[in-house]
């Protein structure tokens, strides 16, 4: 009799066990869409970094090989698949490739192959883009990226695969939400502080405003 108490208590907790794991299948794949419309309209470059743009590409790799000392110690420190070719023309091919891979993540197909070329697509950019690309939520778009690789199957691309999210990513995206909070936090509070001394405080609350706003997009 005690047995079979002890088992009927136990049983729940077993089929929660199990079904654990379920409960972020959804989660993966709310992600890893708003993951893919975020890369779809990211790839943008050509008007601001293309030969004749407001800040060319070429132009920028040529001063990192010289900076350097040669192209294979440029690539070494800012790796980018633009260092064999930066034309207007590969500009916009790789703009095209990456909107059609986010499309079909959107669409629901990913696997780690398909975010791992969506990552380094991306970083690609980022490490030519100069200004345009060296705000802090292009950083936390790699790192966002960076993480939803292993958060798929490395083949399967169906929107529900077998292999069940693993739990080690998901914690890794909670450290990166703590870790942009903390950071906007800590900002906010060293410009107000700054709003207090500064002799000037209608600047120094539009900055404190501007901070407000990149925070409140970033995040």
């Amino acid at each position: 009799m005690s047995n079979e108490t002890t088992q009927s208590e136990q049983s729940p907790l077993i089929e929660r066990s199990k079904r654990k794991p379920s409960a972020y299948w959804l989660t993966r794949f709310v992600l890893l869409r708003f993951l893919g419309v975020v890369y779809l309209t990211a790839n943008q470059a050509v008007p601001l970094i293309g030969h004749e743009g407001l800040l060319p590409a070429d132009a920028f790799l040529e001063k990192v090989a010289l900076y350097f000392g040669s192209r294979d110690a440029g690539f070494r420190q800012i790796p980018s698949i633009f260092w064999w070719n930066v034309s207007d023309a590969c500009l916009a091919n790789t703009a095209w490739v990456g909107v059609a891979l986010s499309a079909v993540v959107v669409c629901g197909y990913a696997n780690s192959i398909i975010m791992l070329v969506l990552w380094a697509l991306y970083m690609s950019f980022v490490h030519v883009g100069q200004l345009w690309y060296s705000y802090g939520w292009e950083t936390q778009l790699l790192e966002t990226g960076f993480i939803a690789v292993f958060l798929c199957p490395l083949l399967d691309p169906r929107p529900f695969p077998r292999m069940p999210p693993p739990l080690t990513t998901l914690w890794l995206y909670r450290w990166l939400i703590f870790r942009i909070m903390l950071g906007a936090g800590l900002t906010l509070q060293r410009c107000f502080t700054t709003t207090k001394r500064s002799p000037s405080p209608t600047r120094s609350a539009d900055s404190c405003i501007l901070l407000r706003l990149g925070f409140i997009g970033s995040g």
